[in-house]
Protein backbone atom coordinates (compact mmCIF):
# COMPACT_ATOMS: atom_id res chain seq x y z
CA UNK A 1 0.00 0.00 0.00
CA UNK A 2 1.06 3.57 -0.59
CA UNK A 3 1.75 5.93 2.29
CA UNK A 4 -0.97 8.34 1.22
CA UNK A 5 -3.60 5.59 1.24
CA UNK A 6 -2.46 4.28 4.63
CA UNK A 7 -2.36 7.75 6.22
CA UNK A 8 -6.01 8.24 5.29
CA UNK A 9 -6.87 5.08 7.25
CA UNK A 10 -4.58 5.57 10.27
CA UNK A 11 -7.14 7.43 12.37
CA UNK A 12 -9.66 4.60 12.04
CA UNK A 13 -6.85 2.11 12.67
CA UNK A 14 -5.79 3.93 15.86
CA UNK A 15 -9.41 3.90 17.07
CA UNK A 16 -9.73 0.16 16.36
CA UNK A 17 -12.37 0.75 13.68
CA UNK A 18 -10.52 -0.75 10.69
CA UNK A 19 -11.85 -3.95 9.12
CA UNK A 20 -9.65 -7.03 9.65
CA UNK A 21 -8.35 -7.23 6.05
CA UNK A 22 -7.38 -3.53 6.05
CA UNK A 23 -5.88 -3.81 9.54
CA UNK A 24 -3.34 -6.44 8.45
CA UNK A 25 -2.37 -4.40 5.36
CA UNK A 26 -1.92 -1.28 7.49
CA UNK A 27 0.16 -3.16 10.07
CA UNK A 28 2.43 -4.57 7.35
CA UNK A 29 2.96 -1.09 5.92
CA UNK A 30 3.50 0.58 9.31
CA UNK A 31 6.26 -1.90 10.24
CA UNK A 32 8.30 -0.71 7.25
CA UNK A 33 7.34 3.00 7.20
CA UNK A 34 8.75 5.43 9.77
CA UNK A 35 6.49 8.25 8.62
CA UNK A 36 3.34 6.26 9.32
CA UNK A 37 4.76 5.05 12.66
CA UNK A 38 5.22 8.70 13.62
CA UNK A 39 1.61 9.52 12.71
CA UNK A 40 0.33 6.64 14.84
CA UNK A 41 2.44 7.79 17.77
CA UNK A 42 1.15 11.37 17.40
CA UNK A 43 -2.43 10.05 17.41
CA UNK A 44 -1.75 8.06 20.59
CA UNK A 45 -0.27 11.10 22.35
CA UNK A 46 -3.25 13.22 21.28
CA UNK A 47 -5.78 10.70 22.58
CA UNK A 48 -3.85 10.36 25.84
CA UNK A 49 -3.98 14.15 26.31
CA UNK A 50 -7.68 14.24 25.51
CA UNK A 51 -8.31 11.42 27.98
CA UNK A 52 -6.88 13.55 30.80
CA UNK A 53 -9.41 16.34 30.20
CA UNK A 54 -12.62 16.18 32.23
CA UNK A 55 -15.81 15.38 30.37
CA UNK A 56 -17.82 18.42 29.36
CA UNK A 57 -21.02 18.94 31.33
CA UNK A 58 -24.05 19.62 29.20
CA UNK A 59 -27.57 20.70 29.98
CA UNK A 60 -30.41 18.23 29.43
CA UNK A 61 -31.50 19.73 26.08
CA UNK A 62 -28.06 20.56 24.72
CA UNK A 63 -28.15 18.08 21.82
CA UNK A 64 -31.71 19.05 20.86
CA UNK A 65 -30.72 22.74 20.71
CA UNK A 66 -27.56 21.86 18.80
CA UNK A 67 -29.55 19.93 16.19
CA UNK A 68 -32.02 22.80 15.94
CA UNK A 69 -29.23 25.32 15.29
CA UNK A 70 -27.68 23.05 12.67
CA UNK A 71 -31.03 22.81 10.84
CA UNK A 72 -31.42 26.62 10.99
CA UNK A 73 -27.97 27.06 9.43
CA UNK A 74 -28.81 24.58 6.69
CA UNK A 75 -32.08 26.43 5.93
CA UNK A 76 -30.24 29.76 5.83
CA UNK A 77 -27.79 28.38 3.24
CA UNK A 78 -30.47 27.04 0.93
CA UNK A 79 -31.46 29.16 -2.04
CA UNK A 80 -35.24 29.63 -2.30
CA UNK A 81 -36.87 27.92 -5.26
CA UNK A 82 -37.92 31.30 -6.68
CA UNK A 83 -34.29 32.39 -6.93
CA UNK A 84 -33.22 29.04 -8.37
CA UNK A 85 -35.78 29.42 -11.18
CA UNK A 86 -35.14 33.11 -11.82
CA UNK A 87 -31.94 32.69 -13.85
CA UNK A 88 -33.17 29.90 -16.19
CA UNK A 89 -36.52 31.65 -16.66
CA UNK A 90 -34.76 34.91 -17.52
CA UNK A 91 -32.52 33.15 -20.02
CA UNK A 92 -35.52 31.50 -21.67
CA UNK A 93 -37.41 34.82 -21.85
CA UNK A 94 -34.41 36.51 -23.47
CA UNK A 95 -34.07 33.70 -26.01
CA UNK A 96 -37.77 33.82 -26.92
CA UNK A 97 -37.69 37.62 -27.16
CA UNK A 98 -34.59 37.47 -29.39
CA UNK A 99 -36.21 34.89 -31.66
CA UNK A 100 -39.40 36.93 -31.88
CA UNK A 101 -37.56 40.18 -32.62
CA UNK A 102 -35.43 38.41 -35.21
CA UNK A 103 -38.54 37.13 -36.95
CA UNK A 104 -40.10 40.59 -37.00
CA UNK A 105 -36.92 42.31 -38.20
CA UNK A 106 -36.24 39.64 -40.80
CA UNK A 107 -39.61 39.96 -42.52
CA UNK A 108 -40.98 36.76 -44.01
CA UNK A 109 -37.63 35.01 -44.01
CA UNK A 110 -36.69 35.70 -47.66
CA UNK A 111 -33.08 36.65 -48.07
CA UNK A 112 -32.11 39.51 -50.38
CA UNK A 113 -30.38 37.07 -52.75
CA UNK A 114 -33.61 35.09 -53.16
CA UNK A 115 -35.55 38.26 -53.94
CA UNK A 116 -32.86 39.44 -56.35
CA UNK A 117 -32.82 36.10 -58.17
CA UNK A 118 -36.59 36.18 -58.57
CA UNK A 119 -36.51 39.76 -59.82
CA UNK A 120 -33.67 38.95 -62.24
CA UNK A 121 -35.65 36.03 -63.66
CA UNK A 122 -38.64 38.26 -64.38
CA UNK A 123 -36.44 41.02 -65.82
CA UNK A 124 -34.57 38.66 -68.14
CA UNK A 125 -37.74 37.23 -69.68
CA UNK A 126 -39.22 40.68 -70.27
CA UNK A 127 -35.93 41.78 -71.77
CA UNK A 128 -36.02 38.91 -74.25
CA UNK A 129 -39.40 40.07 -75.54
CA UNK A 130 -37.71 43.03 -77.14
CA UNK A 131 -35.91 40.64 -79.50
CA UNK A 132 -39.11 39.15 -80.97
CA UNK A 133 -38.88 41.16 -84.14
CA UNK A 134 -35.20 41.06 -84.87
CA UNK A 135 -33.74 41.59 -88.31
CA UNK A 136 -32.04 38.60 -89.88
CA UNK A 137 -28.29 38.31 -89.43
CA UNK A 138 -28.38 40.58 -86.36
CA UNK A 139 -27.01 39.76 -82.96
CA UNK A 140 -30.54 39.00 -81.73
CA UNK A 141 -31.12 36.58 -84.60
CA UNK A 142 -27.80 34.83 -83.83
CA UNK A 143 -28.63 34.68 -80.12
CA UNK A 144 -32.06 33.14 -80.70
CA UNK A 145 -30.58 30.69 -83.16
CA UNK A 146 -28.00 29.56 -80.61
CA UNK A 147 -30.54 29.41 -77.78
CA UNK A 148 -32.96 27.46 -79.94
CA UNK A 149 -35.75 30.00 -79.44
CA UNK A 150 -36.73 30.69 -82.99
Amino acid sequence: MKCQDVKKMLSAYSDGESPAEKKTLIELHVRACESCQKVIEENRVLWDLLGVLPAAKTTPFFYARLQSKIREEERARRIPWTERLLIPASALAIAVLGFWLGTIAGGNGDTPTQQTAAQNSVASTSYLDTFNSVPSASFGDVYFAMAGQE
